[in-house]
């Protein structure tokens, strides 16, 4: 088997911004056998780049690269998800982006990471608050994730508390 370190410093390298695919270093994740915790500190390393770029104000060009090669090696990566789906079942969570948000990348992160850990993770998608409130109400997940990446998306999930208040729902966001 191959070394793990080198696999995943080329996946870190290409989703950070290298000129190597994000797409073929995830591919050689696979190749080699690494498991979904294996890679997953390169997926959020990834993400803590994407953070700082929108922090210093380059949020337009990086940030916006790095979240399409972030989104390329998650799908690339699928296989991994499901072959660590197949543990435990941690309970049902709803995951969604709220409107006015930069970045839904976040999103699909943080539903590879969940599911990956054993949760049935549902994805509402990008949805006005009263619409995630009421696919809650139908789900009745154990905890709802929203994935807030700027201060836009802030004052949409104080919305979603609001209608999930008024709905009766006592849920975790």
């Amino acid at each position: 088997m191959q070394s793990i370190e080198p696999v995943v410093e080329y996946l870190t390298s290409a989703l950070i911004g290298d000129t190597t695919s994000s797409v073929d270093a995830a591919r050689r994740c696979l190749a080699a056998g690494l498991s979904a915790e294996m890679v997953i500190p390169a997926l959020l390393e990834a993400e803590r780049m994407m953070a700082a770029s929108v922090a210093d104000g380059r949020a337009s060009a990086a940030s916006s690269a790095i979240a399409d090669r972030l989104r390329a090696a998650l799908d690339a990566l699928a296989p991994l998800w499901a072959e660590a789906q197949a543990g435990t079942p941690g309970g049902t969570l709803a995951v969604a982006s709220m409107p006015g948000d930069a970045h839904d990348v976040g999103r699909h992160l943080w539903r590879a990471l969940l599911t990956s850990r054993g949760y049935d993770v549902r994805d509402l998608g990008l949805r006005a608050p009263a619409i995630v409130a009421r696919h809650v109400a139908t789900l009745k997940p154990d905890a709802v994730g929203i994935y807030v990446f700027d201060a836009r998306g802030q004052a949409a999930v104080q919305s979603l508390v609001a209608h999930l208040l008024r709905r009766g729902l006592r849920v975790p966001v």
